[in-house]
């Protein structure tokens, strides 16, 4: 179940990476979800450490932050029927 969840947390960094990024700046925000990933990957070894030293199941630990950050895309705005932004609005003062 845990594997399944991490597997559904980078399917959804890639769909809703191309959701919300405006067209102008989409390779940059395919970059920067991957580096983050990259950076997730470097980390997990420390939390499994760290889930192996409280006496909890590393895998249940690394699938309940993914299940976190599932729950936290969710809190993301709608972009059904919504036209895609092809610029980044300008502030006018």
């Amino acid at each position: 179940m845990a594997r399944a969840i991490t597997s559904l947390t980078f399917g959804l960094e890639l769909l809703l990476c191309g959701e919300i990024y405006p067209s102008t700046l989409k390779s940059l925000g395919f970059g920067l979800n991957l580096a983050i990933g990259y950076f997730g990957t470097f980390l997990a070894p420390s939390a499994v450490d760290f889930a192996k030293e409280i006496n909890f199941s590393p895998i249940v630990f690394i699938g309940l932050i993914s299940f976190f950050g599932n729950f936290i895309t969710l809190l993301s705005k709608e972009t059904l029927n919504v036209p895609s932004t092809l610029d980044i609005p300008e502030n006018e003062f």
